[in-house]
């Protein structure tokens, strides 16, 4: 007889795009168990304790300048429940950082693309077989390390909803071509497109509509992308365009950012962070000098900017640190 599994999802607004497309697949696949969503560690605590199944599944997504305060948050759950549940985290910074998530206090950490994850993740819970079977996982072994089962599929994009009964943006591609140095995206998702056919974005639309919806928004890496494979970027002409700034290229950008401003933009600010999962995890965070600083808050004062790069450039300071205590592996040369 099947055991019973309740999932428990830690419901943020910030990552609910990415946690309707898990619950989506779950439901696509018919795989039966009793949802619950905690909009707050303890209504989180308190899903886990009131849940009369057998198997408590706990989902976690984040990103990585939220890391650390996702920690003490498991930290806060894991006492308010008594230690019941099995708690897994996912997304771009558990996919690049696995070891640092386990030690962070997570059961489990989910690599790559969740949905075929998900399932066969609920379904050996139900079945009680080991959790080394389950693809694109992180397992803690006895020494706390983490050990990678096998890797997820990739399957096409058409084969999973973007969600179901639920809202959001219409996922349309995923993965990137152009890989970035400073985006996770193409490290996590492949440096190939894969795209949603037209069909299967109708029938998204068709659904929304019949549930009185009007506003129907689209997600992808690059929206100029959909339905191409390239074309390839000159990754050294925009190397070359963009290499550590000068000054007086600095003091020019602002003089733009102004200058739209007084026609009515308002501009997005942010700084660079050196994410986990990029060929840049390990760069030192951005310097911003002071009349930069002094310019940008000029403008959000007068309302003409908007942003968060004040909060970003402590978490750069953050991630940096852990990057230093997380060295990254290299590989070990064959000798024959």
């Amino acid at each position: 007889m099947a055991l019973a599994v309740s999932v428990v999802v830690r419901y943020r607004k910030a990552v609910t795009y990415g946690v309707h497309a898990l619950l989506a697949a779950l439901d696509s696949a018919r795989v039966e168990h009793d949802l619950r969503l905690g909009t707050t560690p303890g209504e989180t605590a308190r899903h886990i304790r009131d849940s009369g199944a057998d198997r408590v599944l706990v989902l976690w997504s984040f990103y990585s300048p939220d890391a650390e305060a996702m920690a003490a948050e498991l930290a806060t759950v894991r006492s308010l429940s008594g230690g019941r549940g099995l708690h897994i985290a996912g997304g771009v910074h558990t996919t690049a950082e696995p070891q640092q998530v386990i030690d962070a206090g997570w059961d489990l950490a989910g690599i790559g693309e969740g949905e075929s994850t998900i399932i066969a993740l609920v379904r050996a819970l139900r079945e009680d077989r080991p959790l080394t079977s389950v693809p694109g996982l992180a397992v803690r072994d006895a020494d706390g390390v983490a050990l990678r089962t096998a890797p997820a599929p990739q399957l096409p994009l058409d084969a999973f909803p973007s969600f179901t009964g639920r809202n959001g943006p219409i996922e349309i591609t995923r993965g990137c071509r152009y890989t970035c140095r400073f985006c996770q995206t193409p490290f996590m998702f492949g440096g190939q497109f894969r795209h949603r056919s037209v069909a299967s974005v109708r029938e998204h639309v068709r659904e929304m509509a019949g549930r009185g919806m009007r506003d129907v928004r689209f997600i992808t890496p690059t929206s100029l992308s959909y339905g191409s494979p390239g074309p390839d970027p000159d990754l050294g002409a925009v190397e070359e365009l963009l290499a550590g700034e000068s000054e007086e290229g600095q003091a020019r950008s602002l003089t733009l950012a102004a200058d739209l401003a007084d026609l009515g933009a308002r501009i997005h600010t942010h700084t660079f962070m050196p994410l986990p999962g990029t060929p840049w995890r390990d760069a030192e965070p951005a310097f911003t000098p002071l009349a930069t600083m002094a310019e940008l808050d000029r403008l959000a004062q007068r309302g003409d900017a908007y942003g968060h790069w004040r909060k970003q450039a402590e978490h750069a300071v953050r991630l940096a640190e852990t990057a230093r205590a997380y060295p990254r592996r290299t590989r070990r040369r064959r000798t024959t």
